[in-house]
């Protein structure tokens, strides 16, 4: 395990690690982490973080292609792309895994829907446009999730390079009343009912349903007419009736950019666009690739996705050191001395209450905040559930709420699922 967190620092992954100094192993079951600082949110990073055997890791060893664990299923097979067959692991201290193998097919959802018809997969991930069309022998488990669809709104004028050479910032989100009308406008609910068939839940911060949820926070969902009203005050006039608002001669439009065959995100963005033209504001929808869509997330708004039981992204979401320097935090290059000084509070506190009050006031204090009562860097719409077709007779046990994930999630309560007599 030490092994693990001191390389993971060295590297300055993902996990931010910046205030442990390092890991000690003081004997075989025994690690001793010294922090430079106090870091509240440390303990959800040593819960996520994966343990790599310090003699299985470096260049010419199979680890990564033949990972060794601890857990009740052990590694057998992996065809890249295709799939991963694991067998039950005897030694396992929880206890006997309720199957003896698993096969772990790779399948796009169309192939994946066509498995189950066939009867051929016993669990199967799919998308809400599927989940409404029934198959014999199947049910629909409905999985609960933290794993949110937000509109990333660039903040800061058009002007400058991000830490990777990056275009930042944009003309027309720049100004709050264009980011605090479409808060306000769009219809969460109508979005979640029309486009994902009602699966998921309507979201206003980065934080609902969690510890940290900052219940101030309050929002009216399809506020139309108060963000009409707000863009009227503010100067932004629809002057020649060709149902696009303009300030100073600048037109109210902007591009969203989804990753192009993510059909979930395609939907939502296609509706947020068709919602903000009621108000009298052009979004452009723009599905890309990875490769194509990189170079946009600074100066255009983005369809993101993230999420855990973790305040972590909501750190990584607001802090100015994150700011448009590199990766996927922070991409809006939001910047506000006041929520900095709540978020790095929050970080440094020495006990859990004070580190969630501190969370809460970085959204909003009652004056300032990242959230829509605030700033409005980010519209968050909603929590996206997790869908699977599930053969009549499996249980897949109490599901925990998911975070964010590619499909395993689902798994992580694997000792308690069971063939029904």
């Amino acid at each position: 395990m030490a092994f693990t967190f001191n390389k993971t620092k060295a590297a300055a992954s993902f996990v931010d690690l910046t205030e442990m100094d390092k890991a000690e192993a003081i004997d075989d079951k025994t690690v001793v982490f010294h922090m430079k600082h106090p870091m509240s949110i440390f303990p959800y990073q040593v819960a996520t973080l994966g343990i790599v055997p310090e003699h299985l890791y470096g260049d010419g060893k199979a680890y990564a292609q033949q990972p060794v664990g601890s857990g009740p299923y052990k590694f057998v097979q992996w065809d890249r792309g295709q799939q991963l067959i694991v067998e039950r692991n005897d030694d396992y201290y929880g206890g006997k895994a309720p199957f003896k193998r698993i096969v772990f097919l790779f399948l796009n959802n169309d192939a994946a829907y066509a498995a189950a018809q066939a009867g051929k997969v016993d669990v199967v991930k799919t998308t809400e446009a599927l989940a409404v069309k029934p198959i014999p022998g199947y049910n629909v488990v409905d999985c609960k999730t933290f794993d949110f669809r937000s509109v990333s709104l660039p903040v800061q004028k058009p002007g400058g390079k991000s830490g990777e050479g990056y275009e930042v910032g944009n003309e027309v989100t720049s100004d709050i009343t264009i980011r605090k009308a479409l808060a306000m406008g769009v219809n969460r609910k109508q979005i979640i009912d029309t486009v994902l068939n009602g699966y998921g839940q309507p979201v206003f911060t980065i934080s609902d349903y969690l510890p940290w949820e900052n219940k101030e926070i309050k929002w009216k969902d399809g506020d139309i007419d108060g963000a009409k009203a707000l863009l009227d005050k503010n100067g932004w006039i629809d002057t020649n009736g060709d149902g696009i608002r303009e300030k100073n001669g600048l037109k109210a439009e902007f591009h969203l950019v989804y990753e192009a065959g993510d059909s979930t995100r395609e939907s939502i963005a296609m509706a947020f666009s068709e919602q903000a033209k009621a108000l009298g504001i052009q979004v452009i929808a723009d599905g890309l690739g990875s490769s194509d869509r990189v170079s946009h997330k600074h100066k255009d708004a983005f369809l993101l996705g993230g999420g855990a039981y973790s305040p972590v992204y909501m750190l990584n979401a607001l802090h100015s050191r994150f700011a448009a320097k590199g990766g996927w935090f922070n991409i809006v290059a939001y910047k506000n001395p006041v929520v900095d000084g709540y978020l790095d509070a929050a970080i440094g506190a020495l006990d859990e209450e004070t580190a969630n009050e501190n969370w809460r006031k970085a959204q909003w204090d009652g004056q300032t905040g990242g959230s829509i009562q605030g700033d409005a860097p980010y519209i968050y719409l909603m929590n996206i559930s997790h869908l699977y077709f599930v053969r009549d007779g499996l249980d897949l046990g109490k599901q925990k709420w998911h975070p964010h994930d590619h499909g395993f999630v689902v798994i992580s309560n694997i000792m308690d699922w069971s063939w029904k007599k």
